[in-house]
């Protein structure tokens, strides 16, 4: 069933504009899901409006939606619709908590047909949906969950439906503006159909559902159906999630859910009621493995001071639902929504000053020296004991000496087999200068000598982790020296 559902701005909500009885985003079929979330575009946003919450640390934030309505119809169409929703989400850390409920009801006039004086009214919509979630984050992008979710909804015969479905949620793209994810879990699902004490499926309006097929042998027309009250069944399930953030007012959000049930109880076939054989009733096993597909998508914008516009779709199918549904339900909505998010909660947040009380006395500004640059001739050693040279290397890294008086150190631990460094002295000397070029990000290093000699110590400097591009090269004759340069 299709249906269109429109609210004025003072309404806050979605209103039906049409006599006939519409699918709610609570009346899926035999899937037990949350109805689509209209508010989840909005509260989902941060402040700029662009980020998405989904398993992204933040501080504490709560963040509230709601959304009501009602339409009545007089003339010659009567309707009588109300619908009210709303949601709750909690974010504490690590820890996530969500709740949310939806209800629609709807009653429909139909003219007296002669020579009938009077006209009669019926339900067309009556449903309530309540979900619990709790997250468990572990990183940005993993987190385990459990989701609670209670149904009614009569035009579906489902007196109560109660889903329990554990999993584990992953974001394969994790990025400001886009989200997308997967969840992998189980599902559990217990039925309270809507039958009489004899176990007649029940018609949303009232009255029993009659089965209008022909069978051989022939039977009596119309028998009505005949199904088990109660029945748990087992599934797996997975779903794709997406959200996209076009700007800080405008965003898209759609989901994707497989249910696939490999079981559980209350299949067998139904008891006779008292006075009925096979060819006067229908009885109906119900299907255990059947399967379920469910699609959402969502269109939100932004209209300022708590308000914003949401167009949705809803796709739910059902590969065997209960006698005499359809496979198919489909919701189109326009939804205006109100929300409240709470700022985040900060911590140490700095405590405001009393305008009693005098403000602390401002201190002028510290005079600023110019920066300098100066070279250092060694003077500390990052790892190993200190020796010769090394015992003083960077020993001047925080002295005020000018340049002019620093000169260039020579190294006294390389060896050299001809061109190439050799010798346990050398390693550990050319780890120093490494360590030295990790820990200070602001020292450069000169190498002085042979070009040879001085180009094999810059590759071993960078072959120890160091970055070569803080390491030149300055060709002369004589010893190999070092010269540090930190500003």
């Amino acid at each position: 069933m299709i249906s269109l559902r429109l609210a004025p701005l003072s309404a806050l909500a979605v209103i039906l504009g049409s006599t006939s009885a519409w699918a709610d985003a609570t009346t899926g079929t035999q899937n037990g899901t949350a109805p689509t979330d209209v508010a989840a575009g909005v509260t989902q946003q941060k402040d700029s409006g662009t980020v998405l919450a989904e398993n992204k640390h933040a501080d504490d934030s709560t963040a509230v939606a709601v959304n009501a309505g009602a339409q009545f119809v007089t003339g010659n169409s009567r309707l009588i619709a109300v619908t009210g929703g709303g949601k709750i989400e909690l974010r504490r850390g690590d820890n996530g908590f969500g709740a949310a409920l939806v209800g629609n009801y709807a009653e429909a006039y139909t003219a007296p047909v002669a020579p009938a004086t009077n006209g009669t009214w019926a339900d067309t919509v009556r449903n309530v949906q309540g979900k619990l979630r709790y997250d468990r984050f572990f990183g940005p992008n993993f987190s385990l969950f459990l989701q609670v979710t209670g149904t009614h909804d009569a035009f579906q015969a489902t007196a109560f439906r109660l889903n329990v479905d554990p999993g584990v949620k992953y974001l394969f793209v994790n990025k400001e503006k886009t989200k997308f994810w997967g969840e992998i879990g189980y599902d559990f699902e217990f039925d309270d159909n809507y039958t009489d004490n004899q176990g007649y499926e029940q018609a949303g309006a009232g009255g029993k559902v009659l089965d209008t097929s022909t069978v051989t042998p022939p039977t009596l027309p119309n028998r009505p159906f005949v199904i088990i009250q109660t029945n748990t069944m087992h599934s797996a399930r997975a779903y794709l999630g997406f959200r996209h953030a076009f700007n800080k007012e405008v965003a898209i959000s759609a989901g994707l859910e497989y249910l696939q049930g490999f079981g559980g109880s209350g299949d067998g076939l139904p008891n006779l009621p008292a006075g009925e054989t096979d060819l006067t009733v229908s009885r109906v096993k119900l299907d255990l493995i059947r399967s379920r597909l469910n699609f959402d998508a969502l269109f939100t914008a932004n209209l300022g001071h708590g308000l914003a516009l949401g167009a949705g779709f809803t796709a739910k199918y059902n590969s065997n639902p209960l006698p005499g549904k359809e496979s198919l339900d489909t919701t189109t909505t326009l939804t205006l929504i109100f929300t409240y998010q709470a700022p985040d909660k900060k911590k140490d947040e700095p405590k405001p000053v009393c305008p009693t009380e005098p403000g602390p006395l401002l201190q002028p500004p510290a005079p600023q020296t110019p920066p300098y640059t100066k070279t250092i001739p060694g003077g500390y050693v990052v790892g190993g004991k200190p020796g010769g040279t090394e015992a003083t290397m960077l020993a001047a890294i925080d002295d005020k000496k000018p340049a002019a008086e620093i000169q260039p150190v020579e190294l006294d631990a390389i060896v050299w087999n001809g061109d190439a460094i050799d010798a346990a002295g050398s390693k550990d000397q050319i780890k120093n200068l490494a360590e030295i070029l990790k820990a200070y990000p602001t020292v450069q290093i000169a190498i002085t000598g042979p070009q040879a000699r001085a180009e094999a110590l810059k590759a071993a400097i960078e072959g120890a982790g160091a970055d070569g591009k803080r390491v030149a090269v300055e060709p002369r004759e004589g010893k190999v020296a070092v010269r540090f340069t930190a500003k």
